[in-house]
């Protein structure tokens, strides 16, 4: 499996035959309560399907909350999005820390999105910080729960120190990739998606689309433009380590490496959807809330709200702008099928 899908990995839901229909707009906080489920990890031997039929568990309705407070702070472009998901899963078991999926109808329309959390990050409100300072560390071996001890090894620092922060960014995140699939931002040329006992695998050249997304930092499926590329960058694994760590000793090199590229975060650097997912959280909460981000190794101090606005992501930032004042879609409108490669995105 290649790297690009070790972190980005499939699955279409399917509808019944009769299509959702969504709350108009300014309806969109009502609909929350009637899209929150809290559920059990799917039967691997389940159809795809399963996964948007699995029942809600008892307590679903005590997250509810968690996602009306999200949208009264939240900037209009991300509120929207409510009207126009079909499911939020909250994950008794899972991974990652969330995802996000296109859902279609059986003709093969795309009617929506859905969107999970892993419930533990719910249950232990993390501020952003220790969320990301967690994260990070699962590279170098670190606990795979946020209850578990801290390697001591990296820690962000950021001026707004709360769940809040966790929960708006880790969401904005998940809502980049819905508009990512909607509006096809990431477009490799010569390319197709094929099945098999592990998977699948890319076949075709697979390059870049030019003028898309992945054209900015991208010169293939998996691997960044030279300029891009930067110590430990493929090494990085986070949830999906296999046993497999980088060195405590590597942690500098690696962020330094960031910081010559134009990726807004390590997490970014995996592949070319959690590139544009990143660099639109970023984006977000930078302009509606002062985001501001550092991180902290081996006594080295990085700026990375600083590298975001730097001349190195001059283009980046520019996309994002240009797409926000562009008349983008949100899944379900238009007549858009559904992205080539099936998809569920950890985060």
């Amino acid at each position: 499996m290649t790297k690009l899908f070790f972190l980005s990995f499939s699955l279409l839901l399917t509808l019944p035959a009769m299509a959702q229909k969504y709350p108009q707009p300014g309806d969109c906080k009502s609909h929350i309560a009637q899209i929150v489920c809290l559920v059990d990890p799917a039967d691997p031997s389940t159809p795809e399907a399963g996964y948007l039929k699995r029942p809600c568990k008892p307590g679903s309705e005590d997250y509810q909350s968690f996602f009306e407070r999200h949208y009264d702070r939240s900037p209009d472009v991300i509120k929207n999005m409510y009207c126009h998901l079909e499911k939020i899963f909250v994950e008794v078991g899972f991974q990652g820390t969330a995802y996000a999926s296109q859902v279609v109808d059986p003709s093969g329309k795309m009617t929506g999105g859905a969107i999970g959390i892993r419930k533990e990050v719910l249950d232990n409100p993390l501020t952003y910080p220790q969320w990301l300072s967690w994260k990070e560390e699962t590279s170098f071996g670190g606990s795979t729960t946020v209850t578990g001890p801290s390697l001591d090894l990296i820690h962000y620092q950021a001026n707004i120190n709360t769940h809040d922060l966790f929960l708006d960014f880790v969401l904005a995140h998940e809502f980049g990739h819905l508009f990512d699939f909607t509006n096809k931002l990431n477009q490799l040329v010569d390319c197709r998606w094929e099945e098999d006992d592990h998977g699948g695998h890319l076949v075709g050249a697979c390059t870049p689309m030019p003028g898309s997304w992945s054209s900015l930092s991208w010169q293939g499926a998996t691997s960044p433009t030279p300029a891009n590329d930067y110590p430990f960058r493929k090494e990085t694994c986070f949830y999906f380590c296999n046993g497999h760590y980088l060195p405590a000793a590597d942690s500098t090199a690696m962020f330094s490496g960031l910081l010559g590229s134009n990726f807004a975060s390590t997490y970014a650097a995996s592949n070319m959807a959690d590139d544009w997912a990143e660099t639109f959280a970023y984006y977000t909460m930078i302009q509606a809330r002062g985001f501001q981000l550092y991180v902290e190794t081996h006594g080295n101090v990085f700026d990375l709200t600083g590298h975001f606005a730097s001349d190195l992501l001059v283009s980046k930032r520019a996309y994002v702008e240009a797409f926000l004042q562009s008349p983008f879609l949100y899944p379900g409108e238009g007549n858009v099928t559904p992205h080539s490669r099936k998809t569920i995105i950890d985060r």
